[in-house]
């Protein structure tokens, strides 16, 4: 297999789904005062409804052809997927916003481990060098100060990035149950209705919420969820995981500058020391396995 053609052939793909994903972060502090697992339950509703609007028949037939075995690893996927959602917006609310958007660039960590773990092939010596120092940025960035940087809001958003790789992996490995829309729209909808319970008990009070927190959750559920979210699926059926992961950085990036010019949040000079060591190694990672042949 020839990952840099893949790569080259889904770039597109890929640069959408980070610009996407750049303005979760700002979006969902911009919810706020929303409980961060109400605004995670919602943004899954649209995105579920939105795709199952798009294709209706091919989504109910998809799923009238399933077994239990796969109905039930749909829902496990969808599981995980609320607990990223969820783990990640509930470690945003307890951290800084420069804090959280650096720490996620270790999704790359994550992906790369998992796929290797899942699929059994060894990391070659350019990998570990790369990983390495995604590590060693996370920590710089983890205990990069400010009076909003907490050590429980990060340690949320790292677990969050965790099962995030095991999110790209399950996507991979099930690439053949369902076409792409339908598949996604019933991932969607299982984390949508494995949040809803605990988002219905930590709502609180609709009336006290502004209508721009409101607004923020609508784009939430549209612009990373829908798109970003509906073309990594797709990707992650192709490309290599390495190569999925790279989003991150991109991610990272448009997060910092979207978040310093709507919420004149910057993060430490720790932080983006940190944050750099991160980036630089996951693109080694990156490269090394665009090498692969296997």
């Amino acid at each position: 297999m020839d990952h840099r053609n893949l790569i080259a052939r889904g770039a597109p793909s890929l640069i959408i789904a980070a610009l996407a994903f750049a303005m979760s972060s700002p979006l969902a502090r911009m919810s706020e005062p929303l409980d961060p697992i109400a605004v995670s339950a919602i943004r899954m509703w649209i995105g579920s409804l939105c795709l199952f609007a798009l294709s209706p028949r091919a989504t109910i037939c998809s799923m009238a052809g399933l077994s239990l075995r796969h109905r039930l690893q749909l829902l496990a996927v969808g599981a995980i997927l609320a607990a990223h959602q969820a783990g990640y917006l509930l470690g945003l609310s307890k951290t800084s916003l420069p804090a959280a958007v650096c720490l996620v660039s270790v999704e790359p960590v994550a992906v790369v481990l998992v796929a290797r773990m899942a699929f059994r092939s060894r990391l070659r010596p350019l990998e570990v060098l790369g990983l390495l120092a995604a590590v060693l940025g996370s920590i710089l960035v983890a205990g990069g100060g400010g009076a909003e940087n907490h050590a429980v809001g990060n340690m949320l958003v790292i677990v969050a990035v965790v099962l995030y790789g095991v999110y790209i992996a399950a996507a991979r490995h099930l690439r053949n149950l369902m076409p792409v829309i339908p598949y996604a729209a019933c991932v969607f909808g299982a984390s949508a209705l494995l949040l809803t319970p605990f988002a219905v008990a930590r709502l609180g009070n609709w009336a006290d919420v502004p209508p721009n927190s409101w607004w923020a959750v609508f784009a939430l559920g549209t612009i990373p969820t829908l798109i970003g979210h509906t073309l990594i699926q797709r990707s992650a059926r192709e490309m290599p995981a390495a190569a999925i992961a790279l989003v991150s950085p991109g991610e990272t990036i448009g997060s910092l500058a979207i978040g310093a010019w709507l919420l004149h949040t910057w993060p430490t000079a720790r932080m983006a020391f940190g944050g750099s060591i991160i980036i630089a190694g996951v693109l080694t990672t990156g490269i090394a396995v665009s090498r692969r042949k296997d």
